[in-house]
């Protein structure tokens, strides 16, 4: 007979922890230009194939703290229907292209941000 706490060790290692940016991340997961050109699939791969690249940002809390970055956005974009949000990563796209900051992931050349974006789609269960 198993006790509680034998059952608890076993099962605990299978269970997904629950992002504390969960929210956040799903609004951060949908690159807007791409998703207008792109369908679902096609964003995932080139998310999947981002994250092959870029082991050091695979996970779902370090795909949202490179895309806001260190400056404390996260505190205040709670979903993707702040203009504040929208405009931040609009400016941050651009930004991206205008410095060179460009990848070609899957025959498509995208921003890190929008591949960052790609990333977290790949994650993210729709």
């Amino acid at each position: 007979m198993l006790s509680v706490s034998t059952a608890a060790f076993i099962t605990i290692p299978f269970v997904r922890c629950t992002s504390r940016n969960a929210p956040l991340a799903k609004s951060l997961s949908r690159p807007l230009f791409l998703s207008q050109i792109c369908d679902a699939n096609t964003l995932r791969e080139i998310g999947n194939a981002y994250r092959a690249k870029s082991p050091d940002e695979a996970t779902e809390n370090q795909l949202v703290n490179k895309i806001l970055g260190d400056q404390g956005y996260k505190a205040h974009f709670k979903d993707e229907n702040d203009p504040r949000f929208l405009a931040f990563l609009d400016e941050k796209i651009h930004k991206d292209f205008s410095t060179d900051q460009t990848l070609i992931i899957k025959g498509w050349v995208v921003s890190t941000t929008e591949a960052r974006q790609c990333a977290l789609a790949s994650l993210i269960k729709p």
